[in-house]
């Protein structure tokens, strides 16, 4: 994680590096909420506040709460997910640019 964070610092994160954080949930291809403020540079929650202070922005359906079994399937599958401690929210790649504008 070290790594990932002195990249983000210095703008050097690339399309591989975003291509590795998308996950399939529910037959689409997402990034969790902690992805997404990976990306921003943020806290998890500031990304979470955003999309709930800005309902509006995204239409109905693209931001979803990962169920209890698709949380232990993600982290039976892939070992970044070990330190989640509560069910993340998911965001569908088109929308993910609205949360700019929060």
């Amino acid at each position: 994680m070290t790594n990932e964070i002195q990249k983000l610092q210095k703008g050097e994160i690339t399309l591989n590096d975003v291509q590795e954080k998308i996950i399939t949930i529910q037959s689409t291809n997402v990034l969790l909420d902690s992805d997404v403020a990976w990306l921003y540079g943020v806290d998890t929650k500031e990304v979470n506040q955003a999309v709930k202070n800005n309902p509006g922005k995204f239409p109905e359906g693209y931001i979803f709460t990962v169920q209890s079994s698709e949380k232990q399937e993600l982290v039976k599958n892939f070992d970044r997910f070990n330190k989640l401690t509560h069910i993340a929210v998911s965001l569908p790649l088109n929308p993910i640019k609205k949360l700019k504008t929060h």
